[in-house]
């Protein structure tokens, strides 16, 4: 009985009886000895330790699972004897040393064909079997070029031997695709001869690079490569920078016609998809923001210049790019600059008198003793206006649109309306608010706000603003929108309604009343465009819903009751100036 170990051999494992173990190792450890020296030691020992394991393998099986020392023995006759690389080889030995190896390595095996990868061309296959039977590669490669022309046969059976035949990776396979034997003096001979030849290629890699030749062909080339980009890019950019400028002298010229247009009262025309247009001039927008003639023409100078200056620099940068101008002209520069200075002074000059006329804010109250409605409801609605009526069908965009040549602002889904002309400015709409009442009847507060250089002119405008409402038994009818003359200007004015709902008493929000309620206060938070088309009731702090079952159902087809016709004819209208 005979202890037994396991080893793992270049990656494959042995059992392998304790004799045979320390005659392996004394074995290994003498051939990695034997080439201390050599550059390529590692390589080398990988590739004997690789044939050992592959001549192993041959030996154990199903049969025999255990690497007796006779094994070993074997693999020592075919690889090299120990002593072959302990010391000197005596005088005639050499000779009979090659047989012996040559002979154990020729019993029972034949040479191998592979795939060359050192010599190859392309997959190393015409090297290969060119090796394999002992003739010149170009003779391989040259029948297989002349039979690719026939019907592409060459072709085909080269792609086909790629693929069948492997490629020689180890040292142990390109000795046996040259047909030499594979043993200790051949593996450790070739792998010497590849490091030598490496080492001699990075020499004269080293040297080519080091000689004077190499270096003026690399600086020539190095000024060749420089001067082709150099060329390349520089023509990139000429082409670039000519675009450029010509679009700098486009886009300037386009501008300060534009300007000049602007302030010298030229209309600027918006045209809708329905045909309708308007045509406005900034002069005209000018009429109802200054206080006279010549505030409006010291701003319009002072912007003029601000920016005509840097527009006619716009154009004039692109001709400097355009024509090669290597230097902006110093009198021209100072012209630039004075004139642009100048324009900021007069706009900074005209603002503050504009600004001026903003200092104080003013604002007058009218308490307005409404009819009682029959059945304790109140409906409100706003008077239809033509100019808004498309917002009903969400036909307007986010924006300044025109309707009837009226100009429509829609921010956040609500519109306000702006119209002018020599007598008077239409601005709306007013904001409405719904409180609860201090007393039983309903109450209408209406609040003027406006701005003004004192105290006494913002009064004045506030107590000029036209708001007209129309209440026929239980319906009330807001104006969509209130005046102001043109000679008050426009100064932040503003209506506000206050409408204070007695406890227990409803109202019916008609789908108009979207343009003027702003965030109602209700117990079920709901949205304004969720309160029209519904009655409301006014609990202690604030108004519940008496309809809201099924929110998003169309309202119209909830049943709800429309304003009922007047009970006693007749109407009550709130004086155009409320004092």
């Amino acid at each position: 009985m005979k202890k037994t170990l396991t080893i793992n051999l270049s990656g494959i494992v042995f059992h392998i009886d304790e004799d045979a173990y320390e005659k392996l190792g004394s074995y290994l450890n003498t051939i990695k000895k034997s080439f201390s020296d050599s550059d390529g030691r590692d390589e080398i020992m990988a590739d004997i330790e690789a044939r050992i394991a592959e001549m192993l393998q041959e030996k154990v099986g199903q049969n025999k699972q255990v690497v007796s020392i006779g094994d070993i023995d074997h693999v020592i006759n075919i690889m090299g004897k120990p002593e072959d690389f302990a010391g000197e080889t005596e005088p005639g030995q050499e000779q009979q040393k090659a047989k012996e190896q040559t002979s154990g390595y020729y019993n029972g095996r034949q040479r191998r064909i592979f795939r060359d990868p050192d010599e190859r061309m392309l997959g190393g296959v015409c090297t290969g079997v060119a090796s394999y039977f002992g003739f010149d590669p170009l003779w391989m490669r040259l029948g297989f070029a002349l039979s690719f022309f026939i019907f592409g046969t060459g072709l085909l059976l080269y792609i086909i031997l790629w693929i069948v035949i492997p490629v020689a990776k180890t040292t142990a396979d390109k000795l046996e695709m040259r047909g030499e034997p594979v043993n200790i003096d051949n593996i450790g001979k070739t792998i010497n001869e590849e490091t030598e030849h490496l080492k001699k290629k990075v020499n004269d890699l080293k040297n080519e690079f080091r000689s004077k030749e190499n270096r003026q062909r690399m600086s020539s080339a190095a000024e060749n490569i420089t001067g082709f980009l150099t060329q390349i890019f520089g023509t990139i950019f000429k082409i670039i920078g000519n675009f450029v400028a010509v679009l700098m002298i486009i886009i300037g010229t386009l501008l300060v016609v534009a300007l000049m247009a602007s302030l010298f009262g030229v209309n600027s025309v918006r045209i809708l998809e329905n045909g309708q247009e308007a045509s406005y001039s900034i002069r005209e927008f000018g009429n109802i923001l200054f206080n006279s003639v010549y505030q409006m023409d010291l701003a319009f100078l002072g912007i003029g210049l601000l920016l005509g200056v840097i527009f006619i620099r716009l154009i004039y940068g692109g001709f400097k790019i355009l024509f090669k101008i290597p230097h902006t002209n110093r009198i021209l520069r100072y012209t630039f600059t004075t004139l642009w200075i100048t324009g900021l002074l007069i706009s900074i000059y005209a603002g503050i008198l504009f600004v001026r006329d903003f200092n104080v804010k003013a604002k007058t109250t009218h308490n307005v003793s409404l009819q009682e409605p029959g059945a304790n409801i109140l409906y409100l609605k706003v008077k239809t206006d033509p100019a808004i009526e498309a917002d009903a069908d969400d036909e307007y965009e986010e924006g300044i649109n025109i309707h009837n040549k009226k100009m429509v602002i829609v921010n956040n889904h609500r519109c306000n309306l702006v119209t002018f002309d020599e007598k008077k400015i239409t601005l709306g709409p007013p904001d409405l608010n719904i409180i609860p009442g201090e007393t039983d009847s309903f109450e209408l507060i209406i609040t003027t706000n406006a701005r003004g250089e004192t105290k006494k002119d913002a009064m004045n405008r506030a107590k000029k603003i036209k708001y007209n409402i129309v209440q026929t038994d239980s319906v009330i009818e807001f104006d969509h929108t209130f005046e102001i003359a043109s000679e008050d200007k426009w100064r932040g004015q503003n209506v506000e309604l206050t409408l204070k709902v007695p406890k227990n008493k409803m109202i019916y929000l008609d789908k108009s009343m979207r343009h003027i309620i702003y965030d109602i206060k209700n117990a079920s938070n709901t949205l304004d465009e969720d309160m029209l088309k519904r009655r409301w009731v006014m609990g202690i702090n604030e108004l519940k819903c008496v309809d809201c079952e099924g929110l998003d159902v169309d309202k119209d087809e909830m049943g709800i009751p429309p304003p009922p016709p007047p009970a006693v004819p007749g109407e009550i209208t709130i004086p155009k100036s409320p004092k």
